[in-house]
């Protein structure tokens, strides 16, 4: 079973293994058929996971319609974080004007059969958006009307743009952090002074942090890390990705199957985060997911040690 934290000043307990869906909307990943995927659902909260991450960009709406079929008959029991912004094909040119927001919060409640979601974010907006404020006002308005109960900000991982929203008088962040980006650490001191939830998104890192690759070709067709590189040289870029990741390795006694465990426990060794939502394909991914947490490996986390690997190993300082 699974651990709890508090989502900042929510009021909300989390489960701090949460259900991220990107992977069985089915477009940048190869995802199961619609039964697998509600068993895996139901498994998850069979095991204690109350927190869903969801956007309409995750398939079209798939990892949505999912949800409200696997635990529709659960709502009272589960938390939904939604997200606007981003293009329901997975597009990052986005919709930010108030009626696009509005429209698009509007179909994902349709599909998650709900009248509201506990957490909405904006989902990569651009620092022009950030700035201006007048999306964050919109969310104001949402809370106001009681479709949704909190709100916030989901980023890749702009310590810069995370600063300007917490600022802002967001309930939760959401952003990358992981041993190959550990860079959000930076806002970390911020998060705890202004006691906002915060929930931890990649933390594999696309894939380079499962411990299957050793090189390109160990990389399925459907597989993020190969099908989503546009450059003319993928096979370069992945391949140091891979070696990046597998550096880490050193913490698992040089059994790079462990890194899974290795790059979860690291996440959760931080008390600061509330929840971290890895994307779920798998009865034996939740497994192992589910280990992490009741088996505590955080516990035993060498923060040192991942520093000095991600100096001398990555970044090539010594």
């Amino acid at each position: 079973m699974v651990d709890y934290r508090s989502l900042g000043q929510t009021g909300m307990k989390v489960s701090e293994i949460g259900f991220g869906t990107w992977q069985l909307g089915g477009i940048s990943w190869i995802a199961p058929d619609d039964a697998e995927c509600i068993a895996l659902l139901r498994s998850a909260f069979e095991a204690g996971i109350n927190l869903y991450d969801v956007s309409p960009s995750y398939g079209n709406g798939r990892s949505e319609a999912l949800i409200a079929h696997a635990l529709g008959d659960e709502r009272k029991n589960i938390l939904i974080s939604g997200k606007v912004g981003v293009l329901e094909d997975g597009t990052y040119h986005g919709f930010w004007s108030e009626r696009q927001l509005r429209e698009s919060l509007e179909q994902s409640l349709k599909r998650l059969k709900t009248d509201h979601l506990d957490l909405l974010t904006l989902h990569a907006p651009p620092m022009d958006v950030m700035k201006s404020g007048y999306a964050m006002d919109f969310l104001h308005k949402l809370k106001d009307k009681g479709m949704i109960r909190f709100f916030g900000v989901s980023l890749e991982a702009q310590p810069e743009e995370a600063l300007i929203a917490l600022e802002q008088g967001i309930d939760v962040l959401q952003i990358r952090f992981n041993l190959l980006f550990p860079e959000a650490r930076k806002v970390f001191n911020t998060v705890a002074e202004k006691q906002v939830g915060l929930i931890i998104n990649s933390p594999f890192g696309h894939g380079y942090l499962s411990g299957r690759y050793q090189s390109y070709d160990d990389i399925a067709e459907g597989d993020y890390p190969k099908g989503s590189f546009r450059s003319t040289k993928p096979r370069e870029l992945v391949e140091g990705m891979i070696q990046n990741a597998n550096s880490f390795s050193d913490l698992t006694s040089g059994n790079v199957h462990e890194l899974p465990n290795i790059a979860l426990g690291f996440i959760l060794s931080h008390n600061v985060v509330s929840s971290v939502v890895p994307g779920i394909r798998s009865g034996q991914e939740l497994h192992n997911c589910l280990a992490v947490s009741s088996g505590k490996v955080h516990s035993g986390i060498d923060k040192a040690r991942v520093q000095e690997i991600y100096q001398e190993k990555i970044l090539h300082k010594h």
